[in-house]
């Protein structure tokens, strides 16, 4: 023992010197005019020097080629350029097109989808996966150099740096999905593709972040905002943590530092539409977030303006400076007695901060700037209105050459209905906070998003659903050459521009300027190409997270409609034929699958009753979809859910279980089955901080006996989680069978007709909506089972062996699964049943036919329909590439987040409906949409734990006492993760170096290590 303690000190002792030599503070400049990475730089100031101009603005067609890619690329995801090549994250992998032809120089292909836009650095391209694997490739031919896997996938685009800060050593720094953030060596680091070091955030992080002076900034899906020292040195790591803001968690993008701040947008905080959510708020001419700001701007300002114009300024660059002195109103903070009087805001126009669209935070502490213009003692924000979807985001600001910010948002002219309010780009000092410039140039209706890039002195402009892109000076004395123009505006392939440039994407017949649009690949499921319409089928349009304009030697890159479009002033080459997909497979380690489960399993008893699941997804047509638009809000997902997960859960947290159910089925079936949860009891499953408009609007809505969202008044898929609460639940821990059999008996109904005057017949009722024909087939066996269950009966009974008083209701629910079950084979689709004229009607193409399939349901439909499954299952996975990520961030309408409803039901479709093997399914299982209570995901781990494997059931590893990072060996590393959580309460156990499981992180642990090290 004391020859172990010896050399292990040794090591330490080395292994802290060598850390702390990594200790210089520097700043990292860009010093290329290449876009090696998403937001250009490691600051992601979307700048660069490179200054593209083009003569004759409105005469030439500067489209010098474009070419169709059959992989979807996602809308946020920016191209790369280096050196002549362009860079493409796709669905299938990425490619390497030449720039100045748009030829293949190579392509590296995957099974699952890249996670977002590559880094070049020093002739390696560095690029994450869904596949959990971060790459190092060679830039030139494409040839992979290393790879590294971790618990979870990329979604971020990394940083890769060598400065003072890493002694001078390429690191590669990027959060995860895990909840890690990662700094790996680099090629031709002496860790090369291994960990240098990891910091735990304890929760998803999903979006890129930004690097200045040796700080790596970034957000967490709580909300979090951090600045970690990039040092090896793990006792300094933390400079500053917030607490949870306001808001959805943030997406798509990342933040940007700009002088001593560092700027995040903030994400749409009100569900279009629903209540609780936009139609929460005081608003005149419609239910959206925009409206109530209107009426709020109305009520402040006498013209309807948000300030005084007071022209051209010495820093503007001869454009027109507003005083923004309404919007400052607006978004001010309220007095004190407006707090206790008004905490919401109902009864007044301005003091709205939580209203405000960026968080710009001071570098030094994490505390959010503000200042007070006009003395009154309260604090104003920077003064930009949304200019957004109805999800998702604000675009990242931009940082000018100039030093200036520039920014998306919002400009109003004139009192409503005559009125008018616009989005413009506007440009900001921090000298003048309360003032911004605006680029009277060019304007667009606020609700179409736009992103923004800059290239020297022009800054490029991108409006959603390849509507136009624009150049506008950011100095109007440029001259002639610098004169504001657009390359194309809503003409881009109708022009002669770019004709068929667009021949992956679907556009509806009555969409106005690409609205109603979609994603459809290359592939013809009708084998009818000549009428255009390849597939009744949507996935992802462009109406919400958006990709800039990326200036590279002279010329101008993007993709719109899943095309790369190339501007420039040489001779144009027309259309290339398409890329096209390279089948490709790949692998993911098999995780310790029930230590997920019980963690999930956890979170939910520690935080007691659950409200529903709040999630802002944009325009979700509440009037059709219905109770489809809040997650979890039926008790009946909860019980099923966790008595699926009883049986694999670890024997020590079953009682725990069972008591947490019992408390459930006290709340919302004992005394009375309820149909909704309600937003009045319970805690929230994503703990982050909702607008008080919101928060006093749960009040509004308690748990009730009956819904109409559907045919039927209380949730006929409830009734099969009552069996299998009974089925896999002891007796002796819960309400008796005849208890729960009584509940069911009370509940179970006969399928109704169908209202008249919209639908002639159940057919086609069922024809329109799947999921509901699912929940009647799962009611009625689950009400069949649990009662025979009650009686112990056997599974091949007869309603005639019960006793008399049951006997009746068997016949009546066996008569009607007898009616509607092969009704399900007769109506099933591969084909959406919505018109190709709505886009918000196809938000549930994908998963439709499979919300709410029960295990019985989906053998019975692959013995009856072989076929139709295979086909559809198979055109499913090929449009919507990205189905399995949670709050993935492209849609459908006005949106910018995929419905949750995909990553679910489409996980057991895949086990139940293909057979596939645990080893291919966890290839698919991403991480939970919210902090706790994600049954969808508890659900998939269940599937995946049932699913049968090549290597057997699923081992549960024996853990090595003291080893953190699980690569069987205790050694300094895992000293150093230890000693990076050092006196903190943590719930993730031996990777946080808690190696006794106390949720802390002590001296106890040190001893566990010591005693276990291994040299």
């Amino acid at each position: 023992m004391y020859m172990r303690v010896k050399i292990a000190l040794s090591v330490i002792v080395g292994l802290l010197s060598f850390l702390s030599a990594f200790g210089i503070d520097t700043s990292y400049a860009q010093t290329s005019s290449d876009w090696y990475m998403a937001g250009a730089n490691p600051a992601r100031t979307s700048w660069v020097s490179e200054e593209p101009t083009f003569p004759n603005h409105f005469d030439g067609n500067y489209v010098l080629w474009y070419r169709p890619i059959e992989a979807y690329i996602p809308q946020h995801v920016q191209l790369v350029t280096v050196n002549d090549i362009v860079y493409v994250s796709t669905g299938r992998g990425l490619y390497a097109l030449n720039a100045n032809n748009g030829q293949t120089v190579w392509t590296f292909n995957t099974q699952l989808p890249l996670g977002n836009s590559p880094t070049v650095f020093d002739g390696i391209v560095y690029v994450g996966g869904f596949d959990h694997q971060l790459y190092a490739l060679n830039a030139n031919s494409g040839v992979k150099l290393w790879s590294h896997e971790a618990d979870g996938g990329f979604s971020a685009n990394p940083i890769v740096i060598r400065d003072q800060n890493t002694n001078n050593q390429t690191l590669v720094l990027v959060g995860n999905r895990d909840g890690y953030f990662y700094a790996i060596g680099g090629q031709g680091h002496p860790q090369a593709g291994q960990v240098v070091w990891r910091y735990s955030a304890g929760s998803p992080l999903t979006t890129s972040a930004a690097y200045a002076n040796g700080i790596i900034y970034f957000s967490d899906l709580l909300n979090r905002f951090y600045a970690l020292r990039v040092s090896p040195s793990a006792s300094d790591r933390d400079v500053w943590v917030t607490l949870p803001q306001l808001g959805e968690p943030y997406a798509s993008y990342w933040p940007v530092v700009f002088r001593d701040k560092v700027v995040f947008g903030k994400s749409e905080s009100y569900r279009d539409g629903n209540r609780p959510g936009s139609a929460s708020l005081n608003a005149t001419g419609g239910q959206q977030t925009g409206h109530a700001e209107r009426r709020d701007v109305a009520g402040l300002s006498p013209d309807g303006t948000l300030g005084t114009n007071l022209g051209p300024q010495s820093w503007s660059g001869g454009y027109s400076v507003v005083d923004m002195i309404y919007a400052r109103e607006y978004l001010e903070e309220p007095t004190e007695a407006e707090r206790i009087s008004d905490p919401a805001g109902m009864n007044r126009y301005g003091h709205k901060p939580w209203r405000r669209q960026y968080f710009v935070i001071n570098q030094s502490d994490g505390s959010e700037y503000t200042w007070d213009s006009d003395n009154d003692g309260l604090a104003e924000y920077l003064p930009v209105l949304l200019w957004r979807a109805e999800s998702g985001p604000m675009y990242p600001p931009a940082v000018g050459g100039n030093g200036l910010l520039y920014i998306p948002g919002a400009n109003y002219f004139g009192t409503p209905p005559n009125g008018s309010v616009r989005g413009y780009v506007s440009a900001w000092n921090p000298s003048f906070p309360n003032m911004l410039a605006y680029a009277d140039n060019e304007n667009y209706a606020r609700d179409e998003p736009n992103a923004i890039s800059m290239g020297g002195r022009l800054l490029f402009t991108s409006l959603c659903c390849d509507r136009l892109i624009f150049s506008i000076p950011t100095d109007r004395s440029l001259g002639s050459l610098f004169s504001p123009f657009s390359f194309w505006r809503y003409t881009l392939g109708g022009s002669g521009k770019a004709p068929g440039y667009d021949e992956m994407w679907y556009v509806m017949p009555v969409a106005i300027d690409r609205h109603q649009s979609t994603y459809v690949g290359a592939l013809d499921w009708y084998g009818t190409s000549s009428d255009g319409i390849k597939t009744m089928n949507a996935t992802y349009n462009s109406h919400g997270s958006q990709n800039s304009l990326v200036p590279h030697r002279g010329k101008l890159f993007i993709h719109r409609s899943n095309a790369i479009v190339a501007l420039g002033t040489s001779t144009p080459l027309g259309k290339i034929p398409y890329l096209p997909v390279t089948t490709a497979t790949s692998s993911v380690k098999v995780p310790n699958l029930t230590s997920k489960l019980d963690q999930e399993v956890q979170k939910m008893i520690s935080a007691g009753l659950l409200k529903p699941g709040y999630h802002v997804q944009g325009q979700f047509a509440l009037s059709l979809f219905g109770n489809l638009t809040t997650y979890f809000e039926n008790p009946g997902d909860t019980l099923l859910a966790l008595s699926l997960a009883y049986p694999h859960i670890s024997d020590n947290l079953k009682s725990q279980l069972a008591q947490y159910l019992s408390q459930e089925v006290t709340a919302y079936w004992d005394s009375a089955a309820y149909s909704t949860r309600g937003w009045t009891e319970g805690v929230s499953r994503h703990p982050v901080p909702q607008a008080p408009e919101v928060e006093r609007d749960f009040t509004n809505f308690p748990k009730v006996l009956n819904t109409n969202a559907a045919l039927w008044q209380y949730p006929q898929i409830n009734l099969y989680a009552l069996w299998k609460y009974a089925q896999n639940v002891p007796e002796s821990q819960r309400l008796s069978n005849q208890r729960l059999y009584q509940i069911a008996k009370s509940k179970v109904r006969a399928v109704p007709n169908p209202p008249v005057q919209y639908y002639a017949t159940l057919e086609e009722y069922f024809t329109q909506f799947p999921y509901e024909h699912n929940g009647w087939i799962g009611g009625y066996i689950g009400y069949l089972n649990l009662q025979r269950l009650t009686y112990n009966l056997g599974s091949n009974s007869a309603c005639t062996d019960l006793p008399s008083t049951e006997q009746t209701s068997c016949t009546t629910a066996r008569t009607n699964l007898d009616r509607i079950l092969p009704m399900r084979t007769q109506v099933f689709s591969k084909d959406s049943s919505y018109a190709y004229d709505r886009s918000v009607q196809h938000k549930l193409d994908t998963p439709r036919n499979y919300i709410w399939m029960t295990q019985e349901l989906a053998d019975y439909l692959v013995q009856q329909i072989p076929d139709k499954i295979n086909q559809a299952m198979t055109e499913i996975q090929y449009l919507n590439q990205y189905w399995f990520v949670s709050r993935f961030e492209n849609d459908m309408g006005e949106s910018s987040h995929s419905t949750l409803w995909n990553y679910g039901p489409l996980f057991q479709a895949k086990a139940w409906l293909l057979k596939e093997r645990r080893e291919e399914l966890v290839k698919y299982l991403d991480v939970p949409a919210f902090e706790r209570g994600d049954l969808f995901y508890i659900q998939n781990l269940v599937t995946a734990i049932e699913a049968p494997s090549s290597g057997g059931p699923t081992a549960t590893p024996i853990p090595i006492p003291g080893d953190a990072n699980s690569d069987g060996r205790v050694d300094g590393v895992d000293y150093v993760i230890w000693l990076s959580h050092f006196n903190q309460n943590t719930g993730n156990g031996a990777r946080d170096g808690d190696f006794n499981n106390d949720r802390v992180t002590n001296g106890a642990d040190y001893v566990i290590w010591i005693t276990n090290y291994t040299s």
